[in-house]
């Protein structure tokens, strides 16, 4: 199996819950699934050079709801530090998910972090034209949230140092 321990030539990660995905096959639109992936690997053991990494995309993470849990999410501080070490100055993070507890913590964890400020939020992407074009690509698990009338959020923020 292909190691997902490198960013990919543009500086791409995609993050969904433990799982990374990279997109390392000339030709691949971003946003697109990449078909290399490496499950239950901790985001903190990625293996990426300080400032390799210019976008994050966090789709669909486990929201982790039990009491205690909190940490775990993908845009707690914690990880939120972790990103830190690897993004590029001015890098772009994206978060889209139909978790409501999720997506207003992640609001206050974000801008409550330093290094980091919100660009741009949404509480339903599709009740009007999208903000960025990637946004129209749906993975597995949006389009079983949408199915059932679930409303997609998104969140885009800068890393700022």
């Amino acid at each position: 199996a292909e190691r997902c321990d490198k960013a990919d030539p543009d500086g791409r990660i995609q993050l969904d819950s433990h799982r990374c995905h990279h997109d390392h096959s000339p030709g691949k639109r971003h946003g697109q699934p990449s078909k290399y992936r490496q499950r239950n690997r901790n985001v903190a053991e990625l293996q990426v050079d300080q400032q390799e990494v210019d976008q994050i995309w966090i789709t669909f993470p486990d929201p982790f709801l039990n009491h205690g849990k909190a940490i775990k999410r993908l845009t707690s501080n914690y990880f939120l530090d972790i990103y830190s070490q690897v993004l590029k100055p001015g890098a772009l993070l994206h978060l889209k998910t139909d978790d409501p507890t999720l997506y207003q913590f992640s609001l206050q964890s974000i801008e409550t972090h330093p290094k980091y400020k919100i660009i741009y939020t949404d509480d339903d992407i599709y009740d009007k034209p999208l903000y960025c074009p990637e946004l129209a690509i749906k993975t597995h698990y949006e389009k079983k949230h949408l199915a059932k009338g679930l409303k997609i959020k998104y969140i885009c923020f800068k890393y700022v140092e």
